[in-house]
């Protein structure tokens, strides 16, 4: 072995071309399934930090006919959910509102926060490094202020100082006690930084309200599917027992670390099985160099072999030489894969939970050496086996007078430009889907104008403003301050911005008999200044906006979308038709002051997309603020100061009227609307640059496996040129058989797109998974490719000197 290591170095050394594009076409591959590996494994294989993490499970509300798959819950309804001992040997709920941390220790701080039922950090089975959970006992709420912070939080605005315990703040204005401290890396749910105990029984709720998220701990042996079954029989029940509440609606139990991971989960898994293909070409792209090699090595072989070295020898030595070249391409991919890390864990190119988790650990280094090792054997195997077993007599005899090589090397070199072609139109298709998928969802019209726009999210303490009237004044206040502003064009503000779903309610229609509840429409629920239309540059199709005559002392009136107009009064008028709403409060956030259930309807705006870019447009209803005043409103202006100019100018607003209020952090619409397409377009290009890395090493390979074949035939050329063959025959020659075994491994490439494509069904937005145009267009691209790579030795082919290719081969 030590001779055979000590023989490959030496040659490699002779050859350094072959070995560097080895080495680089191997570092490739293996760097890009290693990183994506590292990525997939900490987002979607590694457990999650909690207790028998395989025992959790997420707990959402489904309804079909309304087509919500993952509805947050009912408080009632997660009672008799918990209720289910034979399942779930417990469950916690929580709701997520927006608060405002205030104390001695800074600026007033917006935190992200949860008010949580008291068992939720048993049921993770996590414990908190610093002092207690909640002190409620087996309640799950309670009258004491309590709250937990997370490590970040206590190491950020604390200086990790352990005196925090007992140390009093307020959350909206409302005095808290810190009582622990969680590890870090704690934030569950999402970024979580404070979490404050229930002070409010989930009993006294209304199962008509579904706000609340919940997770579940099973029983030990107890399956996700038994939790589904089990689940499905109890919503049964409660819709026959609650009709006005619960009929059609279900529950399911997701098992967590599928929710954890989402959408993120299959996008890793297709660029993971993309990347398998990049490195199975670049192993077809190694084994065509050596096959070449081989050719040129074929009266080194003979020779060893008419010395007495037996074929089980020769194999060891070739793929030594093979092992040399994986060691040194795996130790280069590490370094690529590490350099992919630091790239993916600075810039956070998507919001994926748990990616700065990844690194190379044993696990991750496990990966890349039987990575490798199989690489190995793929690229090193083949031509191992075929310049171990030389026709010695004529490798003796023939070596260098550039004669056609044997039938085995040529079907071998044929066998690899198929597999090329065939990955590389694999990869050319997937991008191809996406690309189209993507310019199908970048064109849809979201609704609204996000140029020149910034918002900023206002929220009130409710211990502050507790009198919903001067709720509905400050932002009446705030928004003619900021409308009046020489850099603001139009201002606005809304509880809920376009591109995210607002609370799903029901309404009726006073000239429809009441429907049953499972068949009653629902519309979204949102509030909304009286400038919001026009700082949005949403147009209005008929009737009017809101004015300053809308207050709580006039008739309820609202505005309607375009798609709730039409399923409500088909092809009619909706301005001056009637709504009906028993709604009269949305929990602590906003509340309806005016007395009538009547909704006039004044006007009639444009579609907005309010279920994501990809999602269909829902029906939605518009209050005015002025009637249905909301204690966290999203401010909205625009102009042409820049974005910059203009969020300064709603910070120094809302200073001027409450200087303790922390506020969001300002966002542009237009980064909003960029968000909503973010990781379509970050799988699309990484997609393609995979596709373009392929069509290279498939267009060389095919390059390198030709012009050596020419340069091994010359004799032959020679002799055909002789004999009468013109130029261009020979350079039809060449380009044929190229070509031939290129559209073989085009057609067997297709129909392996084919299976490739419904991984990507999921990401293609209005796009089918057999899309001609990409069918039709990626092979042909490939083929151009392919044409060019052929005929470049061909035309070298054709420019051979009869007589000095006969002299060579003499």
């Amino acid at each position: 072995m030590a001779r055979d290591l000590r023989y490959g170095l030496r040659g490699l050394r002779q050859r350094p071309g072959v070995a560097l594009a080895a080495v680089l076409a191997l570092a490739l591959g293996l760097g890009a399934n290693s990183a994506l590996y590292s990525i997939v494994r900490a987002v979607v294989l590694a457990p999650l930090p909690y207790a028998e993490p395989e025992r959790l499970v997420a707990l959402w509300e489904t309804n079909a006919a309304k087509g919500l798959d993952q509805e947050r819950l009912s408080p009632v309804n997660f009672l008799d959910y918990r209720s289910l001992a034979a399942v779930f040997s417990d469950a916690a709920a929580w709701w997520r509102p927006e608060v405002n941390l205030a104390d001695d220790a800074g600026e007033p701080l917006r935190v992200s926060a949860v008010e949580t039922s008291s068992n939720l950090f048993a049921v993770l089975g996590v414990r908190p490094r610093l002092g207690r959970s909640f002190a409620f006992g087996r309640a799950l709420h309670g009258n004491a202020h309590e709250v937990v912070i997370s490590h970040r939080l206590w190491r950020g605005r604390y200086g990790g100082d352990p005196r925090v315990l007992g140390r009093p703040l307020r959350l909206d204005g409302v005095p808290y006690t810190v009582v622990g401290v969680m590890p870090p890396g704690f934030a569950f749910p999402g970024e979580t930084d404070v979490w404050q105990g229930l002070t409010w029984d989930l009993a006294e709720h209304s199962r008509g309200a579904h706000f609340m998220a919940a997770v579940a701990r099973l029983r030990p042996g107890v399956e996700a599917s038994r939790a589904r079954t089990e689940l499905g029989a109890l919503t049964r029940r409660l819709a026959a027992e609650h009709p006005d509440t619960n009929q059609g609606w279900g529950a399911v139990a997701v098992p967590l670390r599928q929710q954890t991971a989402g959408s993120s989960g299959p996008a890793l898994e297709v660029l993971l099985a993309a990347v398998g293909l990049l490195l199975l070409l670049a192993c077809a792209n190694i084994s065509s160099l050596l096959l070449a090699l081989g050719g040129a090595r074929a009266r080194e072989v003979a020779v060893r072999a008419a010395l007495g070295a037996g074929r089980g020898r020769l194999l060891r030595q070739f793929l030594t030489e093979s092992l040399l070249l994986g060691a040194l391409g795996a130790a280069a991919g590490l370094a690529l894969a590490a350099g992919l890390l630091w790239l993916v864990a600075s810039t956070r190119p998507l919001d994926i939970p748990r990616i700065a988790e990844a690194s190379l650990d044993a696990r991750v280094l496990g990966f890349s050496l039987a990575a490798t090792l199989l690489s190995v054997l793929l690229f090193g195997l083949l031509p191992a086996v075929q310049m171990s077993r030389p026709a010695l007599q004529g490798a003796l005899q023939l070596a260098g007078r550039g004669l056609a090589p044997a039938g085995a090397r040529r079907r071998a070199r044929a066998a690899i430009i198929v597999a090329e072609v065939a990955l590389a139109t694999m990869l050319l298709v997937g991008a191809g889907l996406l690309v189209r998928g993507f310019v199908r969802l970048a064109g849809q019209e979201p609704g609204f104008r996000p140029e020149r726009s910034v918002t900023v999210n206002v929220e009130l303490p409710y211990n502050l403003y507790g009198d919903w009237r001067r709720v509905s004044q400050f932002y009446g206040e705030l928004l003619d301050r900021l409308a009046a502003r020489r850099e603001v064009r139009a201002a606005g503000a809304s509880s809920f911005l376009p591109l995210t779903p607002a609370w799903r309610i029901a309404y009726g229609l006073p000239e429809r008999p009441a429907p049953s509840a499972e068949q009653e429409p629902t519309a979204q629920y949102v509030t909304v200044a009286a400038g919001y239309f026009g700082a949005m540059g949403i147009p209005l199709l008929a009737g009017r906006t809101f004015d300053r005559g809308d207050t709580d002392r006039s008739r309820p009136v609202v505005v309607v979308n375009r798609e709730l107009a039409r399923l409500a009064w088909p092809g009619g008028q909706a301005v001056g038709k009637v709504l009906l709403s028993r709604t009269t409060n949305i929990g602590p956030l906003g509340r309806l002051l005016t007395k009538s259930h009547e909704l006039e309807v004044v006007g009639v705006v444009a579609d907005v997309k309010n279920h994501g870019l990809a999602g269909a447009v829902e029906p939605a209803i518009y209050f005015v603020q002025t009637q249905f005043p909301y204690r966290n409103l999203e401010v909205v202006v625009c102009g042409d100061a820049g974005t910059a100019r203009l969020a300064a100018a709603i910070r120094s607003e809302v200073r001027r009227l409450d200087p303790a209020l922390a506020l969001g952090a300002e966002r542009p619409l237009a980064g909003i609307l960029a968000e909503s397409t973010a990781q379509a377009r970050l799988l699309m290009w990484l997609m393609c640059s995979l596709a373009g890395l392929a069509l290279s090493l498939a267009a060389v390979g095919v390059y390198g496996i030709l012009a050596h074949g020419v340069s091994q035939r010359r004799g032959e050329l020679g002799i055909r040129l002789a004999l009468g063959a013109s130029p261009t025959g020979l350079r039809r020659l060449v380009v044929g058989e190229g070509m031939l075994f290129a559209v073989v491994g085009l057609g067997l490439g297709s129909l392996a797109a084919l299976a490739l494509s419904r991984l990507l069904a999921a990401f293609l937005y209005g796009v089918s998974t057999r899309d001609s145009l990409v069918f039709a267009a990626a092979p042909l691209l490939l083929l151009a490719a392919v044409f060019v790579a052929c005929d470049l030795p061909a035309r070298r082919a054709s420019r051979v000197d009869p007589q000095e290719a006969l002299r060579a081969g003499g």
